[in-house]
C-alpha cells in the first residue's frame, strides 16, 4: 500500500510512519520542504499534483496553538495557524479532486477543538460543532477546507484528536521537567475535562480508518475515558513518583497563551470516541493510569533538556 503523509516529521507523524513502515511493510512518502529519499515536495505537489497513485492521503501538518507568548510577539501568528492547518487540507483535498487516480481514503486532522466547552455535554461526531470561540472557528474553517465534492468517490476521514500523550512531544515532553522537580500541579480548578490520547492509540486509530471503510466523516481520537485535568495531574504525577502541589491559576495561562489560546486548557470537553469503538478498535491504553505510567516510564531528565 502507497501512503502520502503530510506533517510526517512532526510528532504524531514520525510515530505514524514508523507504524505503517516498519510493522505494516507499506511504502510511504512524506510531504516536506526539502525533496530527499521518500519525501515530495510541497513546491513540486503545487506545480504538478499527484503525479502518482496513492491509496492513502493523511495530512497532519499544523502550526502548534500553545506557543508560549507566541501571540504576543508575533502578530501574524494566527494568521501562521490557520495557513499551516486551512491551506494545506484545502491544497490537499484539490489535489485528490482533480487527480485523474484519486486515494481510496483522505485522511485531513481537525481538533477535540470543535467543540464547544461545556461542564457536562458529552460530545460524539454526530454532535453540534457551532461554537463561537477562535479556537472553534479553526477547527470548522479547517473541516470545511479539506471537504471534497460530491462527485469525489475517495473516502473522506476527519480525525478530531484530543491532547496526545506521549514521551517525545506534546504535553508530556513539555511538563515533565516541572513535574520531575515537584513543581507540576492542575491547571486553573482542574475539574475541566481533558479528552485526551495515548500516541499509540492516536496512530492506531489512524491506522485502523485506514483500513476500516465503514469509517467516514469526522473521527473522534480520544481515549474511552472521561478524565478531568486534575485527574491527569493525580495520575501523572503518581507515575512519577513525585508531589503536585502547585496549581497554576488561571491569569497565568491568559498571560502565557493569550485569551483565546488558553481556553484549550482552561475549559474542557467530555468527547465519546464513538466510532472507533462501534467500528472496533480496541485500545491499548483505555484508562489514564496505565497511559501515565507508560509515558512517564524511562524517561531521563536528558531527554526533555535538549
Amino acid at each position: 500500500m502507497k501512503i502520502l503523509i503530510g506533517g510526517g516529521t512532526g510528532f504524531i507523524g514520525q510515530h505514524l510512519v514508523k507504524q505503517l513502515v516498519f510493522k505494516k511493510g507499506y511504502d510511504v512518502k512524506i510531504i516536506s520542504r526539502r525533496s530527499g529519499p521518500d519525501h515530495i515536495t510541497w513546491d513540486s505537489l503545487y506545480k504538478n499534483g499527484l503525479s502518482e497513485y496513492y491509496d492513502a492521503i493523511i495530512n497532519l501538518s499544523g502550526e502548534n496553538i500553545l506557543q508560549p507568548f507566541k501571540y504576543r510577539i508575533d502578530g501574524e501568528f494566527l494568521d501562521k495557524v490557520y495557513s499551516s492547518r486551512i491551506e494545506t487540507n484545502g491544497f490537499l483535498s484539490k489535489c485528490i479532486e482533480n487527480s485523474e487516480n484519486p486515494p481510496k481514503v483522505w485522511i485531513s486532522t481537525s481538533a477535540i477543538g470543535i467543540y464547544e466547552p461545556h461542564r457536562h455535554n458529552r460530545y460524539t461526531e454526530s454532535s453540534e460543532t457551532s461554537g463561537n470561540c477562535v479556537i472553534s472557528k479553526l477547527c470548522q474553517d479547517n473541516e470545511n477546507a479539506s471537504k471534497l465534492s460530491e462527485n469525489c468517490k475517495t473516502r473522506h476521514v476527519i480525525s478530531r484528536t484530543g491532547v496526545v500523550l506521549g514521551r517525545n512531544g506534546g504535553i508530556v515532553y513539555k511538563t515533565w521537567l516541572p513535574f520531575f522537580f515537584g513543581l507540576g500541579g492542575r491547571i486553573g480548578s482542574g475539574k475541566q475535562y481533558f479528552p485526551w490520547i495515548h500516541i499509540d492509540d492516536a496512530v492506531g486509530i489512524l491506522e485502523h480508518a485506514i483500513d476500516n471503510e465503514t469509517i467516514k466523516g469526522p473521527l473522534n481520537v480520544v481515549a474511552p475515558a472521561f478524565d478531568t485535568n486534575e485527574d491527569f495531574t493525580r495520575e501523572f504525577s503518581k507515575a512519577m513518583c513525585r508531589p503536585a502541589l502547585f496549581p497554576i491559576p488561571d491569569f497565568v495561562m491568559r498571560t502565557v497563551f493569550g485569551p483565546d489560546f488558553s481556553k484549550v486548557v482552561l475549559e474542557g470537553q467530555c468527547v465519546v470516541p464513538e466510532k472507533a469503538i462501534q467500528s472496533g478498535y480496541n485500545f491499548k491504553y483505555p484508562d489514564l493510569k496505565s497511559a501515565c505510567q507508560e509515558v512517564s516510564r524511562w524517561m531521563t531528565f536528558t531527554d526533555v533538556s535538549k
